[in-house]
Protein backbone atom coordinates (compact mmCIF):
# COMPACT_ATOMS: atom_id res chain seq x y z
CA UNK A 1 0.00 0.00 0.00
CA UNK A 2 2.68 2.79 0.82
CA UNK A 3 4.69 1.70 -2.31
CA UNK A 4 1.01 2.51 -4.30
CA UNK A 5 0.72 5.72 -2.54
CA UNK A 6 4.28 6.73 -3.26
CA UNK A 7 3.65 6.05 -6.97
CA UNK A 8 0.76 8.07 -6.74
CA UNK A 9 2.55 11.12 -5.28
CA UNK A 10 5.26 11.06 -8.01
CA UNK A 11 2.74 11.06 -10.95
CA UNK A 12 0.82 13.80 -8.93
CA UNK A 13 4.16 15.61 -8.47
CA UNK A 14 5.11 15.40 -11.80
CA UNK A 15 1.89 16.63 -13.55
CA UNK A 16 2.01 19.69 -11.08
CA UNK A 17 5.53 20.83 -11.98
CA UNK A 18 5.72 24.08 -14.26
CA UNK A 19 6.63 24.09 -17.46
CA UNK A 20 10.46 24.88 -17.79
CA UNK A 21 9.89 25.91 -21.44
CA UNK A 22 10.16 29.80 -21.76
CA UNK A 23 7.91 31.28 -24.68
CA UNK A 24 9.77 33.98 -26.71
CA UNK A 25 8.45 37.10 -27.05
CA UNK A 26 8.41 39.13 -29.96
CA UNK A 27 11.49 41.26 -29.19
CA UNK A 28 13.62 38.43 -27.52
CA UNK A 29 16.63 36.78 -29.76
CA UNK A 30 16.38 33.40 -29.97
CA UNK A 31 18.81 30.51 -31.14
CA UNK A 32 18.48 29.15 -34.52
CA UNK A 33 20.06 25.58 -33.78
CA UNK A 34 21.72 23.80 -30.96
CA UNK A 35 24.86 25.38 -30.11
CA UNK A 36 27.58 24.46 -27.74
CA UNK A 37 29.40 25.81 -24.84
CA UNK A 38 32.51 28.47 -26.59
CA UNK A 39 30.79 28.87 -30.39
CA UNK A 40 31.01 32.09 -31.10
CA UNK A 41 27.47 33.55 -32.54
CA UNK A 42 26.71 34.10 -36.35
CA UNK A 43 24.24 35.34 -38.07
CA UNK A 44 22.47 32.40 -38.99
CA UNK A 45 22.60 31.11 -34.93
CA UNK A 46 20.34 34.01 -33.99
CA UNK A 47 17.28 35.24 -35.01
CA UNK A 48 15.17 38.26 -33.70
CA UNK A 49 14.89 41.83 -34.03
CA UNK A 50 18.13 42.81 -32.38
CA UNK A 51 20.37 39.44 -32.77
CA UNK A 52 22.85 40.86 -35.19
CA UNK A 53 23.61 43.88 -32.95
CA UNK A 54 23.58 42.41 -29.62
CA UNK A 55 24.62 38.37 -29.64
CA UNK A 56 26.57 37.87 -33.23
CA UNK A 57 30.61 37.81 -32.36
CA UNK A 58 29.86 36.97 -29.21
CA UNK A 59 31.05 33.62 -27.32
CA UNK A 60 28.99 31.39 -25.54
CA UNK A 61 29.11 30.87 -22.01
CA UNK A 62 26.84 27.61 -22.27
CA UNK A 63 25.15 25.47 -24.46
CA UNK A 64 22.25 26.08 -25.76
CA UNK A 65 19.05 24.61 -27.51
CA UNK A 66 17.95 25.22 -30.56
CA UNK A 67 14.59 27.85 -29.84
CA UNK A 68 16.45 29.07 -26.54
CA UNK A 69 16.10 32.36 -25.61
CA UNK A 70 19.53 34.55 -25.33
CA UNK A 71 20.40 36.61 -22.79
CA UNK A 72 23.34 39.12 -21.96
CA UNK A 73 24.28 36.62 -18.94
CA UNK A 74 24.79 33.82 -21.92
CA UNK A 75 27.25 35.33 -24.00
CA UNK A 76 30.69 36.68 -23.32
CA UNK A 77 33.23 38.66 -25.35
CA UNK A 78 35.50 35.62 -26.74
CA UNK A 79 38.61 35.24 -25.10
CA UNK A 80 42.02 36.28 -26.82
CA UNK A 81 44.27 35.11 -23.97
CA UNK A 82 43.30 31.50 -22.41
CA UNK A 83 44.83 29.92 -19.11
CA UNK A 84 48.52 28.88 -18.96
CA UNK A 85 48.84 29.60 -23.29
CA UNK A 86 51.85 31.19 -24.12
CA UNK A 87 52.29 34.84 -24.18
CA UNK A 88 54.09 37.48 -25.24
CA UNK A 89 54.53 40.46 -22.91
CA UNK A 90 55.33 43.54 -23.90
CA UNK A 91 56.69 46.53 -21.57
CA UNK A 92 57.20 50.03 -22.98
CA UNK A 93 58.18 53.14 -21.51
CA UNK A 94 58.34 56.36 -23.79
CA UNK A 95 60.78 55.20 -26.63
CA UNK A 96 61.50 51.88 -24.70
CA UNK A 97 60.21 48.55 -25.87
CA UNK A 98 60.81 45.13 -24.60
CA UNK A 99 59.33 41.65 -25.18
CA UNK A 100 59.08 38.38 -23.58
CA UNK A 101 57.46 35.29 -22.78
CA UNK A 102 55.29 34.39 -20.83
CA UNK A 103 52.75 32.08 -19.33
CA UNK A 104 49.01 33.09 -18.59
CA UNK A 105 47.52 32.37 -15.02
CA UNK A 106 44.22 33.13 -16.23
CA UNK A 107 42.12 34.09 -19.02
CA UNK A 108 40.41 37.17 -20.41
CA UNK A 109 39.62 38.95 -23.36
CA UNK A 110 40.68 42.58 -24.88
CA UNK A 111 41.40 44.91 -21.83
CA UNK A 112 41.11 42.53 -19.17
CA UNK A 113 43.64 42.09 -16.92
CA UNK A 114 45.48 39.25 -15.86
CA UNK A 115 48.43 37.56 -13.88
CA UNK A 116 50.98 36.04 -15.92
CA UNK A 117 54.35 34.28 -14.96
CA UNK A 118 57.49 35.92 -16.98
CA UNK A 119 59.07 32.14 -18.30
CA UNK A 120 62.81 34.08 -18.02
CA UNK A 121 62.43 35.41 -13.99
CA UNK A 122 59.43 32.63 -13.20
CA UNK A 123 57.85 35.99 -11.31
CA UNK A 124 54.69 36.87 -11.49
CA UNK A 125 53.14 40.22 -13.07
CA UNK A 126 49.74 41.34 -14.24
CA UNK A 127 49.52 43.22 -17.36
CA UNK A 128 46.27 43.98 -19.72
CA UNK A 129 45.23 41.82 -22.60
CA UNK A 130 46.18 44.01 -25.74
CA UNK A 131 45.36 41.38 -28.53
CA UNK A 132 45.31 37.80 -29.61
CA UNK A 133 48.52 36.30 -27.26
CA UNK A 134 49.52 39.50 -26.57
CA UNK A 135 49.55 41.15 -22.63
CA UNK A 136 51.35 44.92 -22.31
CA UNK A 137 52.68 45.39 -19.23
CA UNK A 138 52.69 48.17 -16.72
CA UNK A 139 54.97 50.03 -14.30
Amino acid sequence: MARFLLVIAFVIGLAAAPQAVMAADADQSVTTRALQRGAILREGDVSGPHAVQDYVGLELVRSVRAGAVLSPRNVRTPLMVKRNETVTLIYRQGPLTMETMGRSLGEGSQGDRISVMNTSSRKRITGRIAGEGLVEVTS
